[in-house]
């Protein structure tokens, strides 16, 4: 629920309630926390009953009332305003007229108090069965139990609004009794989040725009006072971008600040320098606790029972907690990133430096904060001169020597550390930094974080085979498993035993998925890095592999956004995200991403494999069979592709009864597997000797083959073939029928179901259809088979333990699951089977 350049979102059956109850003589309480929407539900609710012929009041208090401590002012100012809308007869306007000569500050006094209270109680019934009352913040009126008592007597229906404090609940004293309906607002749902971020982005949102705000934002994300000043801002930042027609956020990890004037910025604000450093040092990722605030109180030069005054403060309001070591933490990080933001990197570093300084003191050194002390002074950076006392500390810890000093004989176990932690940034950093050596080992990593950044190698490390790998890389030629090893065998030395690289391997490097390669090369060096173009490349061939296309194209956007500095991996991950709208009916999407591939792209083949699975979609054999063989002819049978498009070729040729082109067809797997001898060009060859013959067990051993591999898509086609020359094709095109929904592939779905009928076979019922789940779903699903309670879901996913149990309730009836333990064994995949009763 939502305005400010939006429509109006969700809060539909908080709305049906408020509209029910508006039509009897009772109070009505709305209570929400800052931001949650109460005065747009008012607004709403006013609008609605204007349009059923039945003019609202709304009264709106602000500032201080002191002076008015029964309200009135407000309902004079509503009636006046209202008064020719009202059906108003001669008594509303004789007690208006007298309620307002009697109002005055004086008025209040114990002599005069009675003549105000007539006077208040006649304007409120003359106004009895021709409007309600609609009072925003009640709770800034000091005495609202008379009004609100007067109202009900009167018969006025009276809905009030209320502010709840979200760090602690608090129940308001002074009007929860007074209500005979209380309606709490609760954070909005999933699919309004979704349609918030749609209408201020202009196009549905990637499944990760939702995810990087809920990883910032917390349980915030359902706050819409908090969410769309965070979409606003990120759009004047030019963080979105539309990519695939959907709209995606530029560099998800990065920042995402609370905007200003923000309440939990403004009471922060109201805490000075000291709460501010609190912030800072508890979002740093350096170690932080109770235990660290004597340092803190030092380096600020702040008196300790101050500092704790302010920390304890922090903690009551919701803005810092601490874990079970007695660390703080910010729970809700954009805040913390508002807070950086706005104190500038300098501020934070020489905070930083001075807790470093303040924990050199033999006060504070020695024993358990050495490595609070190293971290400090790590994020202290240039701010903070070498110490002899860090360095000493830092070489029993190398991941801390890149931070504190970086002397010759630290480089190497540093460069090691960042490696295996997968934090290629930094990597970056160190080896271009100054003191630089030209050994091979370095030039390595170098050229190992510029892949992974998409970026050029550094001039100070760029030489050898790892520079000359990587200009291969971004000029977007062919790389061999040979070359990486080659590149990077500096980081691992000679090692007798190293395990041949086979060739699943050349088809990695072919595809530009260097991962998978690079572990079998780097072996435990290597760790694959949470972020980065290579990394969502890779996550987008492993989504793509296991079915979760919605993911594969959120990675796919993700690497379209970013770029990977690659051209090859570009093309081939449009060609991928077009195939995967093909089968999921996402035809002007497909489109898309096609246009964006140079018309003679040198991923000719997988060009050709999209272009004819289009064409047999469309109904077109013939033409998906001219398409697919010139691809396959121009690419010179050797790209990346090849054996898809001759799989998918020997399908469609032999549906459409065209024996002679079935029969090239199984020629070239047979070639290409004589030449291979590879497990996946025997699964070809199984698929199309299959078909070709009519011998179903073939068919069948390649889709065992696809299954082993884990590869859903592929698995698909196989059963597809298998439907096709299979004397019991049921089973199969069924199973068929059921992973496609599984992918989301509707048009996918329907060919399986058109072939199905020219088999004779009956599409599945309604019933027996399996339940698609939603990303929310999928997680709590997951969350239940780890064997979490429903209050360790709920912490896990930043919800509320009330919407965990209402998802699996629903989960229940869609499955007829009784148990946790029933609706685990359930889920299959992203979707769940009906069980048998």
């Amino acid at each position: 629920m939502g305005r400010t350049g939006t429509g109006f979102v969700g809060r539909e059956k908080e709305l049906a309630a408020l509209r029910e109850h508006a039509r009897q003589p009772v109070v009505t309480l709305v209570r929400g926390v800052a931001g949650s929407g109460k005065s747009e539900v008012l607004s709403r609710l006013g609008t609605t009953l204007a349009t059923q012929g039945r003019p609202a009041l709304s009264l709106r208090t602000s500032g201080s009332m002191e002076q008015d401590p029964f309200g009135i002012f407000p309902l004079l100012t509503g009636v006046r305003e209202r008064f020719e809308e009202i059906d108003a007869g001669p008594d509303l306007l004789a007690a208006l007229s007298e309620l307002g000569r009697l109002w005055t500050p004086e008025a209040y006094r114990a002599e005069r108090r009675a003549a105000l209270l007539g006077a208040l109680a006649a304007l409120l019934s003359a106004l009895g069965g021709k409007t309600a009352i609609l009072i925003d913040d009640a709770d800034r009126i000091p005495r609202p139990a008379v009004l609100l008592r007067l109202a009900r007597r009167a018969g006025v229906p009276v809905v009030v609004t209320a502010t709840r404090e979200d760090a602690r609940p608090v129940v308001e004293p002074t009007l929860e009794p007074l209500a005979q309906h209380v309606i709490d607002l609760a954070p909005l749902s999933e699919d309004d989040i979704r349609t918030l971020i749609r209408q201020v982005g202009g196009a549905p949102a990637d499944p990760g725009v939702p995810s990087a705000l809920r990883a910032r934002l917390g349980d915030l994300l359902g706050n819409p006072g908090t969410l769309l000043p965070v979409l606003a801002d990120l759009r004047s930042r030019g963080r979105f971008a539309v990519v695939g027609h959907h709209l995606c956020l530029r560099d998800p990890v990065a920042p995402i600040p609370l905007p200003d004037g923000h309440p939990r910025l403004e009471r922060l604000r109201q805490l000075g320098e000291v709460g501010t450093g609190l912030v800072l040092l508890a979002a740093s990722g350096a170690t932080f606790g109770l235990a660290q605030l004597p340092a803190f109180a030092v380096a600020t030069a702040t008196p300790l029972p101050e500092c704790g005054r302010t920390l304890d403060r922090l903690v009551l309001d919701g803005v810092l907690s601490t874990d079970r070591s007695a660390r703080l933490h910010v729970r809700h990080p954009a805040l913390a990133d508002a807070v950086i933001e706005r104190a500038g990197a300098d501020a934070v570093r020489h905070l930083h430096a001075g807790i470093a300084r303040a924990m050199l003191n033999d006060a504070f050194h020695g024993g358990p904060d050495e490595l609070p002390l190293l971290e400090h002074a790590a994020l202290a950076g240039d701010a903070l001169p070498v110490q002899p006392t860090l360095v000493e500390l830092a070489r029993a810890r190398p991941r801390w020597r890149q931070g504190v000093s970086t002397p010759g004989s630290a480089r190497a176990e540093a460069i090691g550390s960042l490696l295996r932690s997968g934090r290629y940034e930094p990597l970056a950093k160190l080896v271009a930094g100054p003191g630089s050596g030209g050994d091979s080992a370095t030039a390595a990593a170098g050229a190992l974080a510029a892949i992974h950044l998409g970026r050029r190698v550094p001039l100070p490390v760029r030489s050898g085979p790892a520079a000359d790998l990587c200009d291969r890389w971004f000029a977007g030629e062919p790389i061999t498993p040979a070359d990486i090893e080659r590149a990077f065998m500096p980081l691992t030395g000679e090692r007798d035993g190293r395990p041949r690289l086979g060739p699943e391997m050349a088809i990695a490097c072919a595809r530009r998925d260097l991962v998978p390669v690079l572990r079998a090369v780097l072996g435990t060096v290597y760790e694959v890095p949470a972020t980065g173009p290579l990394a969502a490349f890779h996550r987008m061939c492993q989504d793509y592999e296991a079915g979760r296309w919605p993911a594969a194209l959120s990675a796919a956007r993700e690497v379209a956004l970013t770029g990977t500095g690659d051209p090859l991996g570009m093309e081939f991950a449009r060609l991928l995200a077009a195939e995967m709208c093909t089968w999921r009916g996402a035809d002007r999407e497909a489109a898309g991403w096609l246009d964006d591939v140079p018309a003679h792209a040198p991923l000719g083949a997988m060009r050709g494999w999209v272009d004819s699975g289009r064409l047999y979609l469309a109904g077109d054999g013939p033409g998906a069979i001219t398409a697919g063989w010139a691809a396959y002819r121009a690419d010179g049978e050797t790209g990346p592709g090849t054996v898809e498009l001759l799989s998918r070729l020997a399908v469609i040729a032999v549906e459409q009864g065209s024996r002679r082109v079935a029969l090239r067809v199984l020629a070239e797997v047979e070639a290409r597997h004589r030449r291979e001898l590879s497990p996946r060009s025997r699964e070809a060859w199984a698929l199309a000797h299959g078909l070709v013959h009519g011998v179903a067990t073939w068919v069948r051993a390649s889709e065992s083959m696809a299954r082993r591999r884990g590869h859903q898509p592929d698995r698909v086609w196989a059963l597809l073939a298998t439907g096709l020359v299979t004397a019991e094709p049921r089973p199969w095109l069924y199973e068929g029928y059921r992973l496609a929904t599984t992918l989301g592939g509707t048009s996918l779905r329907a060919k399986v179901k058109r072939v199905m009928a020219d088999r004779g076979v009956s599409a599945p019922s309604s019933r027996d259809r399996p339940h698609e789940l939603s990303e929310v779903e999928q997680q709590i699903v997951h969350l239940v088979q780890s064997g979490m309670s429903n209050r360790q879901i709920a912490a896990t996913m930043l919800i509320s333990e009330k919407t965990v149990e209402k998802h699996l309730t629903r989960l229940y009836l869609q499955t007829g699951c009784r148990t946790r333990h029933e609706l685990a064994a359930a889920s299959l995949g992203g979707r769940l089977e009906r069980v048998s009763a």
